[in-house]
């Protein structure tokens, strides 16, 4: 016989784990985000202080440290992406809008949480190298929904055409990493500048087929 009062105990518990875990990381975005504060300044015991939480929960959360903190944050925006592509599947959107939101949302999240985006996206093949964070794989989404083109556009190489996408797509996020505002070259790459790039991406390539 299953113990109610036992699942019930789990899933308060995992739900209390995860309303820490997200309020760690809104303290980690707005300390990274604070242009008074040193990045390298930033760990765990400050985070935690940041967000009212004893440190020890602080490290129970992260215990790779900063690296938890960044793949943490990315998984927070693949989640949410993933989320609104899965619900534009079910209400039929066609693969071209959905391909056009996903790089758009993409963009929209990584310049919600500004600095924190770029720190954590600098750190990428660290986070990645551990092991911890699930990140998910993007690409293999944006494979399966170019597969999904090839029904309207009969000579689309759909992986490569995929690569080609995301290859793209990875240049215009690192031009916005780099943005500096007092620079002669980096200064272009603002927020707006990302968000415009991603909006045309597709079409762009899709005009390439022709």
């Amino acid at each position: 016989m299953r113990d109610d009062n036992l699942d019930g105990r789990l899933l308060r518990a995992q739900n209390e784990y995860k309303s820490i875990h997200l309020k760690l990381i809104n303290s980690a975005i707005e300390l990274i985000n604070d242009k008074q504060i040193d990045t390298k300044s930033i760990n765990i015991t400050l985070i935690a202080k940041n967000a009212d939480c004893a440190v020890a929960t602080g490290y129970n959360h992260f215990p790779n440290g900063m690296l938890d903190v960044y793949g943490s944050l990315i998984e927070t925006v693949n989640e949410g992406i993933q989320h609104e592509i899965e619900v534009m599947i079910k209400n039929s959107v066609s693969t071209e809008e959905i391909i056009t939101n996903l790089v758009r949302k993409t963009s929209e999240n990584v310049i919600k949480y500004g600095e924190a985006s770029r720190v954590s996206l600098f750190a990428i093949k660290d986070i990645v190298d551990i092991g911890s964070a699930k990140l998910g794989d993007p690409f293999l989404t944006l494979k399966f929904l170019c597969q999904e083109l090839k029904s309207k556009y009969t000579n689309i190489d759909s992986d490569l055409f995929a690569t080609q996408l995301y290859t793209q797509y990875l240049g215009l996020l690192f031009s916005w990493m780099r943005f500096q505002e007092d620079s002669i070259v980096f200064s272009i790459f603002t927020d707006q500048w990302l968000l415009d790039r991603s909006s045309e991406l597709l079409e762009f390539n899709l005009n390439t087929l022709n």
